[in-house]
């Protein structure tokens, strides 16, 4: 959409309109940003480095806002003839074709996410109308369970950006992860209250003893008619609730939330995604849930990296035969242990950035 002469002098000016703030970031927090930018962009402290990030963002992900995230930044920029003329292009170029957010390489912030086709078909299928509504990823330590909640938490800004896929609504995500050690003392009451903190909402659960069933099906009353209130889709993401320590009430009210978005109205409401949670699920919910195990971390290698250089290549004009090389250095000397993975997305988000800022 832009010639490099004209993205040239929107870096530039970008670049010098943040050296006058107190931080480059202040400066963005200035502009009128239609949905989530701020909360995407990656925090970096040199001018010329955010200027880039923001407009490569911009680009990227901005051209369905209205207006497009890019006019937004020009329109902080000082007054020129240049300036002008470069709103009035970008507001009447037609829009990118949509593209498929399941089949991405990487996520917000450049992280890698390779491979994982029947994790990305399940997600898929959770998220659409008229399929099961709880899904269930287990696998290995470091095999990329907490990466399916960074996936699923692209996808909702995807769809934010434009309904690209028919019959997939668009949703929030309200993730709640249990740290080590805080198991017993985390009751359903605590468990109701943040999540409905994670759908924007100051709404107090209702009272109860920990041990009264009944208590736990009216929070689970309450957290779906939280979200109802809210009029959209939510999925709920339990990351680490597996511990065998855990309050009772937590888990009663987990597996009662999964068992209420499973069938009738409330089926609109809301979608349930466990983490590493298969060994503590009941036998009755088990017909109900979407199981997806994780391959272990060996599963993901040269197949994979092949294809998402490939893939970012193409993206940013560098010919393919580089491909080879950058595969080359990802691999090389990679442990085969349980930090192969973090390890593997460690460099591919290094190599990923190195090149991004070459072109």
């Amino acid at each position: 959409m832009l010639e490099q002469p004209e993205r040239d002098y929107i870096l530039r000016e970008l670049t010098s309109a943040m050296g006058h703030a107190n931080h480059p970031r202040t400066w963005l927090k200035g502009r009128p940003f239609d949905g989530d930018f701020l909360a995407i962009l990656p925090i970096c402290d040199d001018p010329p480095s955010y200027a880039q990030e923001a407009v490569r963002l911009a680009l990227e992900r901005g051209p369905r806002r209205t207006p497009p995230w890019l006019v937004t930044i020009l329109q902080g920029l000082a007054e020129t003839p240049e300036t002008a003329l470069l709103i009035d292009k970008i507001n009447s170029a037609p829009l990118p074709a949509p593209v498929d957010p399941f089949a991405c390489q990487w996520l917000d912030f450049g992280m890698p996410f390779l491979d994982r086709v029947s994790l990305r078909t399940s997600i898929q299928s959770v998220a659409s109308t008229g399929g099961r509504n709880v899904l269930v990823v287990n696998g290995k330590t470091q095999s990329g369970k907490s990466y399916t909640a960074e996936f699923i938490d692209y996808i909702s800004r995807q769809l934010e950006d434009a309904a690209v896929i028919p019959g997939l609504p668009r949703f929030g995500v309200a993730r709640v992860r249990l740290e080590k050690g805080y198991g017993p003392t985390y009751t359903a009451i605590r468990l109701a209250r943040d999540v409905a903190a994670r759908m924007q909402s100051s709404a107090e659960p209702p009272p109860g003893e920990p041990g009264d069933l009944h208590w736990v099906e009216d929070l689970a009353s309450f957290v779906l008619t939280t979200a109802a209130q809210s009029k959209r889709v939510w999925w709920w993401v339990f990351d680490g609730f597996a511990d065998p320590d855990l309050d009772p009430s937590s888990r009663r009210l987990i597996e009662k939330l999964a068992d209420r978005v499973s069938a009738g109205s409330e089926a609109n409401v809301g979608r349930v995604a466990l983490l590493d949670y298969d060994d503590a699920i009941p036998g009755i919910l088990r017909a109900k849930i979407q199981t997806e195990p994780l391959g272990p971390p060996a599963s993901i290698g040269e197949v994979d990296v092949t294809a998402y250089f490939k893939t970012l290549f193409d993206s940013l004009g560098i010919p393919p035969q580089q491909v080879s090389a950058a595969v080359h250095d990802a691999l090389a000397d990679l442990p085969t242990d349980e930090t192969r993975l973090p390890e593997l997305a460690a460099r591919l988000e290094e190599v990923t950035r190195v090149f991004r800022e070459r072109t």
